[in-house]
């Protein structure tokens, strides 16, 4: 497949290839956490490929993720069976051993795709979103034939390509709430599977026996629809402070601890007053034991939204707009990046700023753009930043900053193909709690592949 690196990005909106690059690190202040020292990246499967129970791989999009139980999952579309000129999108398995000098493919397994059929019964239309959590578990939005609207679905502690129960339907169009007086509506949302299987989901829904409707974020315990669960945040709710109330939801992000950090769009909540306002985003902060937006905390706000004097010498940051989803880590420091004007970006991890437009890279690169950030479990942050078309992976402990990669880099000696994209940070589990990295690489031979970073 032939692709550019532009056309890439705008697309995205088992042989081991091996390299070894040092670490180059500049600090600004005290070390706060130890950096790796360098890492060993590994081409793990490319286009071209043969997909197991499918046909070879055409396109791999920037979704690929990984967690602790010695497994990678990614998306990918491949043309057997089809007669135009569409995809059939599935979703696939690595089952890793790490336990040797050389990570090694020890296992190569379909999840699911186009055309298979699920565990009660329905036909697959399309393969959506997926996640998954270090106990092996993979949930995934799937349409199915003869459904309005798609559905979650769950499979429990994968192991070595199988479970005991497939993959099991959670929710759907009509499927109860958690308050049983309402339903889930046509249009289910983003959502993020994390310890114990339990789940943020943000879905529409309406009253059974009425006529209110909205959009809320649900927390799921144990992956299931039942009394226990909650509705954390709803649309109409007023944020505490500001002239605005959400409107709708973005991305979010949970940490194993159930604290939460939520995109949320939002409205002004009196139109009379402005009628012709624009819209705007926000980031809270919460935790799954506290519902209502009275629980959570307001971090950061886009241009234009008023807030009160006290919000206004608080730690709530104000920006153009809010770019990507946040990223929380275990400790619950909320990782953002916000557009300060036009052509001005920040990063920042808490109170901590880590880079922004006009940084030097280690490398000597002058930053113009950062892409989303993939916070580890010791607190570390690792993105892409880029300057005109070059892209650098970083890594910073908030007090100093390493690179890790660079586009142009042979990846696979002298007479290889050189690194032309670096899709990472789409996703928000890229890297797992040993510091071991996943991401697509573009090379300027046309080829999309799988990249496994090792620490050394």
């Amino acid at each position: 497949m032939k692709s550019s690196r532009r056309g890439f990005l705008k697309v995205m909106g088992a042989a081991l290839g091996t390299v070894v690059l040092s670490s180059c690190g500049s600090s600004s202040g005290p070390p706060r956490r130890p950096m790796p020292n360098g890492y060993r990246f590994h081409r793990l499967f490319s286009t071209g490929e043969a997909l197991t129970g499918a046909g070879d791989a055409d396109f791999l999009p920037p979704s690929v993720k990984i967690h602790d139980n010695n497994q990678i999952i990614f998306h990918a579309g491949d043309r057997l069976g089809r007669s135009g000129s569409g995809l059939s999108m599935g979703l696939y398995e690595l089952d890793m051993d790490y336990g040797s000098q050389e990570p090694r493919i020890e296992g190569f397994h379909k999840i699911v795709r186009v055309g298979d059929r699920t565990a009660d019964g329905r036909n697959v239309v399309q393969v959506q979103l997926a996640d998954l959590n270090a106990q092996g578990s993979v949930a995934i939005r799937l349409l199915t034939e003869g459904e309005q609207a798609t559905s979650l679905y769950l499979e429990r502690h994968r192991g070595h390509g199988a479970s005991a129960d497939g993959l099991q339907r959670v929710l759907g169009f009509r499927t109860p709430t958690p308050d049983t007086n309402f339903i889930f509506g046509a249009a289910l949302g983003n959502f993020d599977l994390y310890d114990n299987d339990d789940l943020l989901v943000a879905s529409f829904w309406a009253e059974v026996n009425g006529r209110s409707t909205g959009e809320s974020l649900f927390h799921l315990p144990n992956g299931e629809v039942s009394a226990d669960g909650s509705n954390l945040l709803t649309s109409g709710a007023v944020i505490p402070g500001t002239d605005r109330q959400i409107s709708k939801f973005g991305l979010m992000h949970a940490n194993d601890y159930g604290a939460y950090a939520a995109q949320v769009h939002t409205e002004v909540i009196d139109r009379n007053v402005d009628p012709s306002p624009d819209p705007g985003s926000a980031i809270l902060k919460g935790t799954v034991m506290d519902a209502g937006v009275t629980g959570a905390s307001l971090l950061a706000v886009s241009a234009g939204t008023r807030m009160s004097t006290a919000l206004r010498s608080s730690q709530v940051d104000s920006a153009e707009s809010l770019n990507y989803g946040p990223r929380i880590g275990a400790n619950g420091d909320v990782a953002l990046v916000t557009m300060i004007s036009d052509d001005s970006v920040r990063l920042t991890l808490g109170p901590d700023t880590i880079s922004g437009t006009g940084y030097s890279t280690p490398t000597g690169m002058t930053i113009e753009g950062i892409g989303g950030p993939v916070v580890s479990a010791d607190g570390l942050v690792y993105f892409v930043a880029r300057s005109g078309d070059t892209e650098e992976l970083l890594v910073s402990n908030g007090g100093g900053t390493t690179s890790l990669l660079k586009t142009g880099d042979k990846l696979f000696g002298a007479r290889g193909p050189a690194l032309t994209t670096i899709a990472f940070g789409y996703a928000r589990e890229q890297v797992d709690s040993y510091g071991r990295l996943v991401f697509i690489g573009e090379f300027d031979d046309g080829t999309l592949s799988i990249m496994l970073g090792v620490p050394l």
